[in-house]
């Protein structure tokens, strides 16, 4: 649509530093589409470029009468603790997402102001995707990685894998500095698009490098036979990740593929006994 092409226009004239161009394209957008969600995030930025304070300030007024929870406009136009404070659900989430936003934009300082924002005000949040980000637009701007590198290493993964385009830019920046977590989580991206044997490799380098990584071990089982037609090594991860993290969702993932796998119903019997325990589901 033309909202949609002028507002991404708006965003790519940002990305050269012409705030003039990406103050007539955002216009054009809104002429169209006064409800266009990116458009004013455009306008605004564009209009602080030029100094136009007092029109930027009517641009975000105007943006949030019509779209109250416009989160690009909330965090350009609020303070961190006021953005921050009120975000439910998984606020590294929101994060992310205005990351990619900011990032078609050409806006790393923004970046790494809201990262840091979410680190400050919203700490139980900063997972190890944000670390990532925050590491590789550190790189950016010509500061240093490493800190957030190693804060990445040790963080939670949270309970969302990484889906953006921009979170597989930051874990291949990662994993070429030698992070392997950072490996798991892109091979984790690219298996979810697909892109199977890329994502089996790097779930191989993962049980190479880390063999005590249960989760490392039970997506290589899943890759090795779903798509490699390795059913014998699959059971042999699946039973090592069962061992490593004794749960009983990877004991009913390993019965599952022993069912599969046609073994002897004794075999399955055996495992479940053994993990008598781990049995508090219905369906074990």
């Amino acid at each position: 649509s033309v909202p949609r092409a002028m507002a991404r226009l708006g965003c790519i004239d940002l990305r050269r530093g012409d705030p003039k161009a990406a103050a007539d394209h955002a216009q054009r957008a809104l002429d169209r589409d006064a409800d266009h969600p990116l458009a004013p995030a455009v306008l605004l930025l564009a209009q602080c470029a030029l100094g136009l304070e007092e029109e930027a300030a009517r641009t975000a007024a105007r943006a949030l009468a019509r779209d109250p929870p416009n989160l690009l406009i909330l965090w350009l136009s609020r303070t961190p603790e006021a953005f921050f404070a009120p975000l439910s659900s998984d606020p590294a989430q929101s994060v992310l997402d205005l990351c990619e936003d900011f990032d078609a934009m050409g806006q790393t300082g923004q970046i790494l102001s809201l990262l840091e924002g979410l680190s400050r005000w919203r700490p139980e949040f900063m997972g190890a995707m944000p670390w990532y980000l925050t590491a590789y637009f550190a790189e950016k701007a010509g500061l240093s990685p490493d800190a957030a590198l190693a804060a990445a290493e040790s963080a939670p993964l949270g309970e969302s894998y990484p889906v953006r385009p921009l979170e597989a830019q930051a874990l291949r920046f990662a994993h070429a500095r030698g992070s392997v977590r950072a490996g798991f989580l892109l091979g984790c991206l690219l298996y979810d698009k697909r892109h199977y044997e890329e994502g089996a490799a790097l779930f191989e380098e993962a049980v190479r490098r880390q063999p005590e990584d249960a989760a490392a071990c039970r997506c290589l089982a899943v890759a090795r036979f779903s798509h490699q037609g390795q059913g014998k090594e699959a059971l042999e991860l699946m039973l090592r990740a069962l061992a490593l993290r004794p749960c009983a969702q990877l004991l009913y993932e390993t019965v599952i593929l022993m069912d599969k796998l046609s073994c002897p119903p004794q075999e399955k019997l055996e495992l479940m006994q053994a993990n008598a325990a781990l049995i508090t589901r219905d369906d074990l």
